[in-house]
């Protein structure tokens, strides 16, 4: 006859218990990296560069025209910049003096990347293509409270 003490278990709510411990560790790490993750996140975004301003292409921005990229402090940003006519162009960040390579066909991609730090504006360092048109604006909101700051490295 089976030992009825209540200090013994099977094997099987042995296992049972083993498991649902596994599973709340997996719940509490994946809500450890979120919460990391939210801090400093990736956004992409994809603009095609014209004359007369660039046009975002997919996502919020589908269609805009100078497109305002909306960012949270330390988010690490990738801008892909795609020529769109036979005109070089490229794209800069005033504030962050940081700038892509040139596009300069029709097609012709580049990739630009950074993190976002403060508001800054955006545009093409080619002569007159700013004032033509191709300015935009970089919004940086602060990073929530109790996020982790993002790693910087020297």
């Amino acid at each position: 006859m089976p030992d009825p003490s209540p200090t013994r278990r099977s094997p099987l709510t042995r296992r049972g218990s083993l498991f649902s411990a596994a599973a709340l560790l997996v719940v509490v790490l994946l809500g450890c990296a979120r919460s990391e993750v939210e801090a400093g996140s990736e956004k992409r975004f994809t603009l095609k560069a014209f004359m007369k301003g660039y046009e975002g292409v997919g996502g919020d921005i589908d269609g805009e025209r100078n497109p305002t990229l909306k960012l949270t402090a330390g988010d690490q940003v990738v801008v892909t910049l795609i020529g769109g006519e036979r005109m070089a162009h490229d794209i800069a960040l005033e504030k962050a003096r940081a700038q892509s390579l040139a596009v300069t066909e029709r097609g012709q991609k580049t990739v630009f990347k950074f993190t976002a730090k403060e508001h800054d504006t955006y545009f093409c360092t080619f002569p007159g293509h700013r004032a033509a048109g191709m300015v935009g604006r970089v919004e940086v909101a602060p990073a929530p409270a109790g996020s982790a700051a993002p790693s910087v490295k020297p």
